[in-house]
C-alpha cells in the first residue's frame, strides 16, 4: 500500500549493476579487511541483479504510476559506468551529466544541470 503512494524516484549515479571500482577498492583494502558494504556493490553482484529485476517488474506494473528519473556521471573517471547508472526501465528518463561521481551527487550550485533538472522533475511530480 505504501508503494502506491510513491509518486517518483530519482537516482543519482546509482550503481544498479554494481561498480568495477567496488571490486578494486575491496581488493585494495585487502581480502580480509574489505567491508561487506563495498562487496555488495561489486560489478554484476547477484543480489543487485535480483533487486534490479524485482524493482523493474514492480514499477512496470500497469497499475503503478511512478515518475522515474536517473542521472549518470559522464567524466574521465567514472565510478559508476553509464550502463550501471541507467536502470534500463522503459519509463525511466536517463540523463548523462558531464560531472564526476561526487559532483553529480553534490551539485556545485543551483545552476548545475543535475540540480535544475531534478527540480524540474520534482515539480512535475508535485503538480500532477
Amino acid at each position: 500500500d505504501e508503494f502506491n503512494n510513491l509518486k517518483g524516484v530519482i537516482f543519482l549515479a546509482t550503481p544498479h549493476f554494481g561498480s568495477g571500482w567496488a571490486n578494486f577498492l575491496y581488493l585494495a583494502q585487502g581480502f580480509f579487511t574489505g567491508t561487506q558494504a563495498v562487496k555488495n556493490l561489486f560489478h554484476n553482484n547477484k543480489e543487485l541483479m535480483i533487486l534490479d529485476q524485482d524493482y523493474s517488474a514492480l514499477v512496470s506494473n500497469a497499475s503503478i504510476n511512478i515518475k522515474l528519473n536517473s542521472y549518470g556521471e559522464n567524466s574521465n573517471l567514472m565510478i559508476v559506468s553509464a550502463k550501471s547508472s541507467n536502470p534500463g526501465i522503459s519509463s525511466c528518463k536517463h540523463t548523462p551529466i558531464d560531472a564526476s561521481h561526487s559532483e553529480i551527487c553534490k551539485p556545485k550550485d543551483s545552476k548545475a544541470l543535475v540540480f535544475t533538472s531534478m527540480c524540474k522533475s520534482i515539480n512535475g511530480i508535485i503538480n500532477v
